[in-house]
């Protein structure tokens, strides 16, 4: 791809050769000749001149150099942007495994992908374009909106609600009983059902194996835009705000809240 053409679908000021051919981004230090690479660090500023990078995207305050540039506000969103154009990943193809179990009463939206052994229980009301992989399990009375992902052996327990453009990682498991005992007399404990749900609103991703319980009464929410990584633990009637993000191995009490853009 040219980098004029690469500039223009991503709204860059091109300073040096459009005619330039690019055939992938590359991280700075592993650039060669052909590809696009990106700075946003301060840090690596010096990098840009010792890079066999055809091309770099920088800020539009960047110091001239002789490499060509693309010139843009913010260099790491486009370099995201960028990654997109030279790979998309895989679809899988649209229809049903002949394997999966989906029950009588579930509905399902056009333009589906059911893989190997899912199992759609009950009740469960699904969006259009959803990608369940092999082993996925939606539980009885589940409602998901539309262009849900769901890679292998990710679980959604009865009656949660999940918005539109949701990911869920392998593994991951929402709705799971939350951690509430009440100590009898005896000193045993008494196992308090957990009658809530968990609700994931529009564009939540939720990492591999990471778990997010339902609550005892109400719901557990995780609110529009918030990213959870990888063996992310969310307690009972948590409350993550709108695009906040948890990193990987954080922990939420039961009845943690936090706010937006954390």
């Amino acid at each position: 791809m040219k980098l004029s053409e690469i500039a223009a679908r991503l709204d860059c000021l091109l300073k040096g050769r459009g005619d330039l051919e690019i055939t992938g981004v590359v991280g700075i230090e592993d650039a060669d000749a052909g590809h696009l690479t990106f700075v946003s660090n301060p840090k690596y500023a010096a990098k840009t001149r010792t890079t066999k990078a055809s091309a770099i995207i920088v800020s539009p305050d960047f110091p001239e150099i002789e490499t060509a540039t693309l010139r843009t506000p913010n260099p790491y969103l486009t370099f995201a942007r960028a990654v997109e154009l030279f790979y998309q990943p895989p679809k899988p193809a649209r229809g049903m495994d002949v394997t999966a179990r989906i029950a009588a009463s579930a509905k399902i939206g056009e333009g589906a992908s059911i893989g190997p052994y899912v199992v759609i229980d009950d009740e469960v009301q699904i969006g259009k374009n959803c990608s369940l992989y092999p082993f996925v399990h939606i539980c009885r009375g589940a409602r998901i909106g539309d262009n849900f992902i769901a890679y292998a052996h990710v679980s959604v327990r009865e009656f949660c609600r999940i918005g539109n453009d949701v990911i869920l990682q392998d593994g991951a498991k929402v709705g799971t009983d939350g951690f509430g005992y009440a100590k009898k007399d005896d000193g045993s404990y008494y196992k308090i059902v957990q009658s809530g749900i968990v609700v994931l609103e529009d564009r939540v991703e939720v990492g591999a194996n990471a778990t997010i319980d339902r609550a005892t009464i109400g719901e557990t929410r995780i609110r529009r835009g918030a990213k959870i990584d990888n063996l992310v633990q969310v307690g009972h009637a948590s409350d993550v705000g709108e695009d906040t993000l948890l990193c990987a191995q954080v922990g939420l009490a039961g009845s943690s809240k936090i706010g937006r853009n954390v």
